[in-house]
């Protein structure tokens, strides 16, 4: 049975960055761990960086990766199931993850998977996350505590953030999670927001789901969070790579990892010393960009 199975679902669009997960996720653990990226679309130059990526650590740091690419027509596969659903900011990749159990039928060899989203970073060993793996049976994941405060319809008492799942793929079958997830979409089409999240929180029955500590998907920005956190998220539209985006905590850490990342093709900023001087650079420097922004958007609405 293979162990440490995380999956990501992506399209060309996104896929640049999840090359900034991948490489964050490698640099904290010495675990040997089995990628699946499940993409609608690919461009070749962000699956040679994947890849890149994965080989850099398997054969430098002697890490026991892989890193396989399924593709999902998931635009058929909603069509397939009778819906008519509408994007998510954009795209319909969200969606892939309420058909994990039918994309890896007949992959005896996997059960527990972890899903991350592509707007996600490492920051810290990922070991505890993959020792809770383990564990899991059914369903798990952090307590959206954002999301609970909107009080809209479809809210459950334990509504979890999608954006790190952990599940038994073994329970979704036996759940026939996939028929109950399209009869839900059917049935409150209408009253759906974040369509992926409303759909795994109220088909998975709140007895089966298994709270993690959020620290593993850290959304909030407060500095001792992210400084506590294993694995940050970029939740809402504006996104660590958006240039607008303005310079918090949360993204000096994403901006840092991309610009590891742009250095290691040269073997460069791969030392803590480095890396931590790179970092206090960006830390230090966020303030004088958040300025410039600031009076680049003043003088543009003078205009």
């Amino acid at each position: 049975m293979m162990r440490n199975n995380i999956v990501f679902s992506t399209d060309s669009r996104y896929a640049k960055y999840l090359g900034v997960l991948l490489y964050s996720l490698l640099d904290n653990t010495s675990r040997p761990l089995n990628f699946f990226v499940l993409y609608s679309s690919l461009d070749e130059s962000s699956r040679h960086q994947l890849e890149f990526i994965v080989n850099y650590y398997k054969n430098t740091k002697k890490i026991a990766c892989t890193i396989e690419f399924i593709h999902v027509d998931i635009e058929q596969k909603i069509k397939e199931h009778g819906l008519n659903v509408a994007t998510f900011r954009g795209c319909f990749d969200p969606y892939t993850r309420l058909f994990v159990s039918e994309i890896f039928a007949g992959r005896d060899e996997l059960d527990k998977l972890i899903y991350l989203d592509v707007d996600m970073l490492c920051k810290q060993d990922i070991a505890p996350l993959l020792d809770k793996a383990a564990q899991i049976t059914t369903f798990a994941g952090v307590l959206d505590t954002v999301s609970i405060k909107l009080g809209y319809k479809l809210l459950t008492p334990h509504y979890i953030n999608s954006g790190l799942l952990i599940c038994s793929l073994s329970y979704l079958r036996e759940l026939n999670f996939v028929d109950k997830a399209v009869s839900f979409i059917q049935e409150h089409q209408a009253d759906l927001v974040c369509p992926d999240q409303d759909v795994i929180n109220n088909v998975i029955p709140d007895g089966d789901l298994i709270l993690l500590e959020q620290r593993f998907n850290e959304y909030l920005p407060g500095k001792q969070a992210v400084n506590n956190a294993v694995i940050l998220h970029y939740t809402g539209p504006f996104k660590p790579w958006m240039k607008e985006t303005r310079w918090r905590l949360k993204k000096v850490y994403w901006r840092a990892y991309q610009l590891y990342l742009s250095l290691l093709p040269h073997n460069l900023a791969q030392g803590p010393k480095t890396k931590k001087a790179l970092f206090m650079f960006l830390a230090c420097s966020r303030v004088f960009i958040n300025i410039y922004m600031s009076l680049k958007k003043l003088f543009s609405r003078k205009k």
